[in-house]
């Protein structure tokens, strides 16, 4: 997943400065090749979670058992992703 969160810094537009103004060689979109890979990365974040989440439930047997904070939060983080990637784009 951190991969994921690198991807839209490199693919949003840059920022105007005052020699690549010059030079010609300003993005002012984004990239959408990049953002689908984004959301892809965000596919594969929701089923790593669902599929932990399926095992530790399966292994929730004592009371002393607990779910894992980082697959929820996973789950979480790639279902906000997939949503913002469907409206923005």
């Amino acid at each position: 997943m951190a991969g994921a969160l690198f991807i839209p810094a490199v693919a949003k537009p840059d920022h105007e400065i005052r020699l690549a103004r010059f030079a010609g060689g300003l993005r002012t979109t984004w990239d959408l090749e990049l953002m689908k890979y984004f959301f892809y990365f965000m596919i594969v974040g929701l089923c790593i979670s669902a599929i932990g989440l399926a095992i530790n439930t399966r292994r929730h047997r004592r009371k002393t058992d607990e779910y894992l904070i980082s697959l929820i939060l996973l789950g979480l983080v790639s279902i906000v992703g997939m949503v913002t990637y469907l409206i923005r784009f």
